[in-house]
């Protein structure tokens, strides 16, 4: 399993994940800004995106992620954990019937967030703290899709949209770049040249 360290602005987030996921839960995966953190950071560049905790869960049968903490914590939604607010959002098995007629915006809302899910890789996340060190396995969204020809793990079916190349006929070719003019002095703009 990878392990990945993160730097100490971290601590207490990553304490707020731990408690998150002690004990019984449903499916939930990492995402948001402390995902992004753990992609990218590293133990003594710092990189903080965030002041809260994102989880995608899955709410097919209950109890959900929201239902565990709220009840666990003895809160109500805004769920906020040691000063640290904790964000769930449900997610629930898509098909292409499901997405059917839904705007791009929120269509990708609901694939994109089970495909987070789906494609969590479970790792290792680490933060040492004048405290001490703080380790949690935690399942962890990840930035890339699969390969052509692959199928996606779980619960999300590949939308049935033809590929660019199926629309064309060929893959996306960019036009070549043309080369920048040599610099030189400017011009000022007159009216035959605006036009």
């Amino acid at each position: 399993m990878t392990t990945i360290e993160l730097p100490l602005e971290s601590g207490p987030l990553l304490d707020v994940v731990r408690t998150v996921l002690t004990g019984d839960v449903p499916d939930a995966a990492l995402i948001g800004g402390l995902a992004v953190t753990a992609r990218v950071a590293s133990p003594t560049t710092g990189y903080r995106a965030t002041a809260d905790v994102d989880f995608v869960s899955a709410d097919d049968t209950p109890p959900t992620l929201v239902e565990v903490l709220t009840a666990r914590h003895h809160v109500e939604e805004p769920i906020v954990i040691d000063g640290i607010k904790v964000d769930v959002i449900p997610t629930y098995e898509v098909t292409d019937e499901d997405l059917a007629g839904i705007d791009d915006g929120p269509r990708l809302f609901v694939a994109g967030h089970r495909w987070a899910l789906d494609t969590a890789e479970t790792v290792t996340l680490s933060c040492t703290t004048p405290a001490g060190t703080i380790t949690v396995d935690v399942r962890l969204a990840t930035p890339a899709a699969p390969h052509r020809g692959e199928e996606p793990r779980r619960g999300l079916r590949p939308l049935s949209a033809p590929s660019h190349e199926a629309r064309l006929g060929s893959p996306r070719r960019l036009p070549p770049r043309r080369p920048l003019p040599p610099p030189g002095p400017t011009r000022p703009r007159t009216p035959e040249r605006a036009r």
